[in-house]
């Protein structure tokens, strides 16, 4: 997995009395409000590090409008570090959410007992790729769904007896190589 070099800069979220930084004894939260366009995509991609095995903290992203709302919409508590052999090491997580009918949105990190680092935290707008074929053949695309900045490789496999003519984008030829490599700017 991904490690952060050092947890330099990084955000601390204090946990209960079981964590020696914090006298409390009750949950911790922090949470943070981001704009989103409504009904898209989005990839939330962070680095965690948690200080505790057994009580991980939860990331939740809530809609802004109501401060009481339930509605999760990762769809239910995800683990800080969730899947990860071990939560006490840095560990690069992502996780792909729907923006729903909001603008506004509140991502939220609750703690019970041990505390966590959380690093380099980023929430990009996902794009997508519609690729098929004319004629006799496949065609594939490497992703389905892509950030700004991640390239795309597209890849024809004609029919016995056909012949790869290109790719185009509507009427525009783009490449008469049958695997192209590219980096989109917007679903295409």
């Amino acid at each position: 997995s991904d490690v952060a070099k050092t947890g330099d800069w990084s955000a601390y979220i204090y946990g209960t009395v079981s964590d020696p930084d914090s006298g409390v004894s009750m949950w911790q939260n922090t949470q943070q409000l981001f704009a989103v366009e409504k009904n898209t995509y989005y990839r939330l991609t962070y680095y965690a590090k948690c200080l505790g095995i057994d009580k991980n903290p939860i990331i939740k992203i809530f809609p802004s409008a109501s401060e009481t709302s339930n509605e999760n919409i990762l769809g239910g508590d995800k683990v800080l570090n969730q899947g990860t052999a071990n939560s006490t090491e840095w560990n690069k997580n992502t996780v792909t959410f729907n923006s729903g009918n909001n603008n506004m949105l509140r991502l939220f990190l609750t703690v019970n007992e041990n505390g966590a680092y959380i690093d380099d935290i980023s929430i990009d707008k996902l794009y997508s790729s519609v690729v098929y074929a004319t004629g006799r053949g496949i065609a594939a695309a490497s992703r389905e769904s892509f950030t700004v900045g991640e390239a795309v490789t597209l890849t024809a496999t004609p029919a016995d007896g056909a012949v790869f003519s290109g790719w185009y984008d509507g009427e525009t030829l783009v490449s008469t190589d049958a695997a192209y490599t590219f980096t989109p700017t917007d679903s295409f």
